[in-house]
C-alpha cells in the first residue's frame, strides 16, 4: 500500500480518530508499519486518517508489559517487536473507536455484507471459515449483488449499513470453496465505497459440501434478540480482547447506558429483520438466499 503522509498519526473511523504517540519508539517507523499492515484495511470499518474528535493511544517501549483502555486513552506497553507489533496498535485503536462509536449509536458486527440497489443483507457467523465470504462472492457472481463489506460491518440505530472495510483478503479455505470463481493469482479485492444501505435480512450461512439438500431455519424473535445482542457486544466487551501476540487480556469498556442502548437496538431488530440459518452446498445456499432476499424486500 502507498504510504500515506499523516504527521498527526491518526487512525480514524466515523469522524473519530485515535492519535498515536510513542515513547522510546521511532514514530515514523511505527506509522510506516501500521500503514503497510494488511490488517488495517480489513479490521477498521470506515477507515480514515483523521477525526473531528480525537482519542489517544500511548505506545511505550518498556520491559514492563501492559495494555489498558479507558473512554479516551489507551496504553500499549512492552518491548517493541518482541511483545507487540503494529498489529497490536491497530487492534487497540479499533477497541478505542468502538466505545466511542457505540456512544454515537454506531455498532460493529463481525459479518460480511452484500446489497442490491439500496437494500442490504448481513451474513453472520461465529466461526471463521463457515462460508460468509464465499457466499458473498458467489452471490455477486451469480446474482449481481454488490459487496458492501467483509469480516466487519457497521450498522446504526436506524438499521442502516453505515461502515465498510476496504478489502477482502481471501483465505486458503475460501479460495478452495470458490474453485473456478476465484482468481488463483489474486488474493485481495478492493471494496468499492458506496452509500449507506437499508438492512432487510440477516443470514447465517454454513457451507457443507456433503449436504444433499439445503436446510433452512427461521429464528424466532427471542433467538434474534439473543444473537444480535451478543454480536453487537463483542468488540466493546472485548470478547476476543487479547494483544501482545494474543497473550495479554484487555478489559471491557462497556457501561450500563451503552449496554441498554444495545439491548433496545437488538429488540428493534428482532421485530423488524428476519434471520435465517441456511446450511448446504454453496450453490444451494446462494440460490436459497437469493429467494429469501426477494421475498423480504
Amino acid at each position: 500500500m502507498k504510504v500515506i503522509s499523516n504527521k498527526e498519526y491518526i487512525i480514524g473511523s466515523q469522524n473519530l480518530g485515535v492519535q498515536i504517540t510513542t515513547e522510546g519508539i521511532n514514530i515514523e517507523q511505527l506509522w510506516q508499519e501500521v500503514i503497510e499492515n494488511p490488517l488495517l484495511q480489513r479490521f477498521i470499518p470506515n477507515l480514515a486518517f483523521n477525526g473531528k474528535e480525537l482519542l489517544q493511544l500511548r505506545v511505550i517501549n518498556s520491559k514492563s508489559k501492559n495494555a489498558q483502555l479507558d473512554q479516551n486513552v489507551g496504553l500499549l506497553q512492552g518491548i517493541y517487536k518482541e511483545d507487540f507489533s503494529s498489529t497490536d496498535v491497530i487492534v487497540m485503536a479499533e477497541y478505542l473507536l468502538e466505545r466511542k462509536r457505540q456512544e454515537k449509536g454506531i455498532y460493529t458486527i463481525h459479518s460480511t455484507a452484500i446489497y442490491k440497489n439500496d437494500v442490504g443483507m448481513l451474513l453472520v457467523g461465529n466461526l471463521t471459515g463457515a462460508g460468509k465470504t464465499s457466499t458473498a462472492l458467489t452471490m455477486h457472481n451469480s446474482f449481481g449483488f454488490g459487496i458492501y463489506s467483509d469480516e466487519k460491518t457497521q450498522i446504526d440505530s436506524q438499521l442502516n449499513l453505515v461502515g465498510q472495510v476496504n478489502k477482502i483478503i481471501l483465505e486458503y479455505k475460501t479460495k478452495k470453496t470458490l474453485g473456478s470463481l476465484s482468481n488463483a493469482s489474486n488474493n485481495e479485492f478492493e471494496i468499492d465505497k458506496v452509500v449507506d444501505k437499508k438492512l432487510s435480512i440477516i443470514i447465517i450461512p454454513i457451507v457443507i459440501e456433503s449436504a444433499v439438500t439445503p436446510t433452512i431455519i427461521k429464528y424466532s424473535q427471542a433467538q434474534i434478540k439473543w444473537l444480535l445482542y451478543e454480536e453487537l457486544s463483542k468488540d466493546i466487551r472485548l470478547v476476543n480482547g487479547l494483544v501482545h501476540t494474543f497473550s495479554y487480556p484487555v478489559m471491557s469498556q462497556d457501561s450500563f447506558k451503552i449496554a441498554q442502548a444495545r439491548e433496545q437496538l437488538s429488540e428493534e431488530i428482532s421485530k423488524k429483520i428476519p434471520v435465517f440459518l441456511v446450511k448446504g452446498q454453496l450453490n444451494q445456499i446462494v440460490e436459497t438466499i437469493n429467494q429469501l432476499f426477494e421475498e423480504h424486500l
